[in-house]
């Protein structure tokens, strides 16, 4: 108890003020004449006197302040001390400090006010009576002629200005009323720092302390002693938005601090609208390196959106850091699966070697993530590449000690599996601490993760492989015919009509719709590329396609790369297919204007051939119209029902813009609106392949030309037609013999 009462008493013998401070309070006085009647004055200069109070035992002093007319007065009470040696030198230390002060009128005067303006007075004896005016929050006096002068004065610790002080304070109302008193804003303090640097760091509503700085009258690329600018320091005190605010105001990017730029701020707190402000008035900000790790924008990326941004903008994706590491690498380390996908789809290379010599593929078998083990093999990651220890990912898989007995038993199985599938080895005997999984003679060889998945090879997969290979082969070759007789409709069309010469048999791609399954026909693309050794566009001289297959044609033939039309699809699927059906076909006109231009016309997309199906509503029957980049043939079937007299004609292929024909080859309803009078082509011609022998058969008829032969993609292991399947084979690959082959069964 007597615990508890120490504490009570404690407290409340705390909260009674100090015999000095009593002494020192500023009071207004009411009634001066009657207060201090017959008072003697025992010390006087100009309107502060002191009186004796003989009842009281006490010496007290008073400043007077009259109003602009002199009509009236006001009084107020700066202390009452009981000892006349202290009272006369605290009156001759305020008659001096408080002399800039004086000269307002009554009503800017307050208690509050000189209160605290007689305490910093007392604080700081040192200061300029400019500094002790913000100090004190007593703009009123800033003004007065013996403030005024002071108020570029560094007479200060740190040598800071009145403005820094204000700024510091974060008291919009003094900055104003200093800027309108010209006080200077390209001053720096000790530290080099301006008031802009001040700024920057403040706590709260910066933003709003920023825009009252004159920009024109201060250099916002300042640096201070750490080398630090404005950016860099609202950066690190999290004022994004001051940072967003001077980098539009002209602020450069290329200081950084012991972290890195501006750009690794933003990225790391995920400030994408300051991300987006630092690439539009720096380009290159997307190779700068932070200081710390030597990592670009792209490592820093937390999200699939900052990554997107930042890839625009960067053209070294497999830039290393400090370790070694690509962006790839940090992706996979952090089990960022969509973000390691862009990555891919933007053409990041798997097998980059990072810190120890791991691939992606070593740390995704370390995690034991089959979904990123699996996205690393689909992009080519290899499955037997060593780090420097010589440990494969098959051997990390088998040996990494994660979270379940199986695994501590060397039988991460579905990774494993996996990995086995596509063809990775076992160790060999020179490597250590192998399990089951991965041993010389080991049996393990892993479970898929749904024991019902077989990949044993259907008869139609079969057929597939086959055929992929014998083509590949001949496409690589590209020979002249051995041994082909021309049958009686080829009779004259073996010379080029045009040019006398007698003509090569020709290739033909045609590309089926099928939304965004068309990321399997770019897969299947990717394959033959690199088994061939050739681009596409090379290896064929015509290339057709319908709805997901036309803008696939269109964006091979417009010079885009097998990559490239990935990440074009993949921005489909992003970007395009987002929500519920009907989707906005603002987001699919945006995207193929991005990747074709706004003006570019079908006559302008030169060497191979292409045309791509569209379904012409604006008549009954709808008709089928082909999107080409050269002039159909006068006998063409197509031409005479899109060209039919009593219809509006299609725009020629001189007028013909290409974003317009693959969005109103992709116009599928239900998923998109109309472009116009167009239609999904493959409301007709889904697989395009029979209009595609159509027209290219009445093209050289035309023109008195001899085809060859024709090759078809589809999405799906069904063949739409079996007639389709009969013409594609009697249409013939004659290079190697396969001219009357007849079509395979499946």
């Amino acid at each position: 108890m007597s615990f508890s009462i120490s504490n009570v008493l404690s407290s409340v013998l705390s909260s009674i003020p100090s015999t000095d401070a009593y002494a020192l309070k500023v009071r207004k006085v009411d009634n001066p004449q009657k207060s201090f009647y017959n008072w003697p004055v025992v010390q006087e200069s100009g309107l502060i006197k002191v009186y004796h109070d003989a009842k009281n035992k006490q010496f007290e002093c008073v400043m007077y302040t009259n109003s602009a007319d002199g009509h009236e007065t006001s009084a107020y009470s700066l202390f009452k001390i009981s000892k006349e040696p202290k009272a006369i030198e605290e009156f001759s230390f305020l008659c001096s400090a408080l002399q800039p002060f004086q000269g307002l009128d009554c009503k800017n005067y307050s208690a509050d006010a000189l209160q605290r303006l007689c305490n910093k007075l007392r604080e700081h004896k040192d200061w300029s009576p400019a500094h002790l005016a913000v100090s004190a929050r007593f703009r009123e006096v800033l003004r007065l002629p013996g403030v005024l002068k002071h108020v570029n004065s560094q007479q200060c610790e740190l040598k800071r200005t009145p403005l820094h002080m204000a700024v510091q304070s974060n008291n919009n109302a003094l900055v104003s009323e200093l800027i309108a008193c010209y006080a200077r804003v390209d001053l720096q303090d000790t530290d080099k720092e301006t008031v802009l640097h001040y700024a920057a760091r403040v706590k709260d509503k910066a933003l709003n302390m920023v825009k009252l700085i004159p920009m024109d009258q201060t250099d916002i690329n300042c640096l201070n002693k750490y080398n630090q600018t404005a950016v860099n320091v609202a950066c690190k005190a999290d004022n994004f938005d001051v940072a967003e605010f001077l980098i539009k105001a002209g602020a450069v990017l290329d200081a950084g601090d012991d972290l890195g730029f501006p750009i690794h701020y933003a990225m790391k707190k995920q400030k994408l609208s300051m991300v987006q402000a630092i690439f539009d008035a720096h380009k290159d900000a997307g190779t700068t390196k932070c200081n710390k790790h030597g990592a670009t924008p792209l490592h820093w990326a937390k999200t699939t959106t900052l990554l997107n941004v930042a890839l625009k903008y960067t053209h070294e994706i497999n830039a290393t850091s400090k370790t070694g590491d690509t962006a790839l690498h940090i992706m996979v380390k952090r089990l960022r699966m969509e973000c390691a996908q862009i990555l891919l789809v933007w053409g990041a290379d798997p097998n980059v070697r990072g810190q120890g010599g791991e691939t992606a593929l070593h740390m995704a078998a370390r995690h034991n993530n089959l979904d990123l083990v699996n996205t690393l093999i689909v992009f080519g990651a290899d499955v037997n590449v060593k780090n420097f220890k010589g440990e494969t990912p098959r051997h990390i898989a088998s040996t990494q000690m994660v979270n379940t007995f199986q695994s501590f038993m060397g039988r991460s199985s579905s990774v494993i599996y996996a990995l086995h599938q596509l063809g990775a080895l076992r160790c060999s005997p020179d490597v250590h601490g192998c399990k089951d999984g991965c041993k010389p003679g080991g049996l393990y060889n892993g479970k898929p993760e749904d024991d019902d998945v077989s990949l044993k090879q259907t008869p139609c997969e079969k057929v597939y492989d086959d055929f992929l290979h014998l083509t590949v082969g001949m496409l690589a070759t590209m020979g002249s015919p051995q041994g082909s007789s021309p049958d009686e409709t080829d009779s004259g069309m073996e010379v080029d009509g045009q040019t006398g010469k007698v003509r090569e048999k020709d290739t033909v791609l045609c590309l089926d719709g099928g939304g965004i399954r068309g990321l399997i026909l770019i897969q299947l693309l990717d394959a033959i590329e690199k088994a061939a050794g050739r681009k596409i566009v090379d290896m064929f001289d015509w290339i057709t396609g319908t709805s997901t297959g036309g803008i696939l044609a269109l964006a091979m033939v417009y010079g885009y790369s097998i990559i490239e039309c990935r990440k074009i699809y993949f921005s489909l699927k992003n970007e395009v297919f987002v929500g519920s059906r009907p989707y906005k076909s603002e987001n699919l006109e945006r995207l193929m204007k991005d990747c074709f231009g706004e003006n570019t016309t079908m006559d302008k997309l030169v060497g191979t051939k292409v045309f791509i199906t569209g379904t012409m509503s604006d008549r009954s029957p709808a008709a089928l119209h082909l999107f080409r980049n050269f002039d159909p043939p006068d006998g063409s079937s197509s031409k005479s029902a899109a060209y039919a007299p009593e219809y509006k004609p299609p725009p020629e292929p001189k007028d013909q813009l290409v974003w317009r024909a693959g969005r109103s080859s992709g116009a599928a309803p239900t998923y998109f609106p109309p472009m116009g009078r167009f239609l999904d082509g493959g409301l007709i011609s889904n697989n395009p392949t029979l209009d595609t022998i159509t027209e290219i058969t009445e093209y050289y008829m035309d023109k008195k030309m001899k085809r060859d032969f024709k090759w078809t993609l589809n999405t799906d292991r069904s063949s739409n037609s079996s007639v389709a399947k009969q013409e594609n084979w009697k249409a013939g690959v004659g290079r190697n013999g396969w001219q009357n082959t007849p079509p395979p069964t499946h």
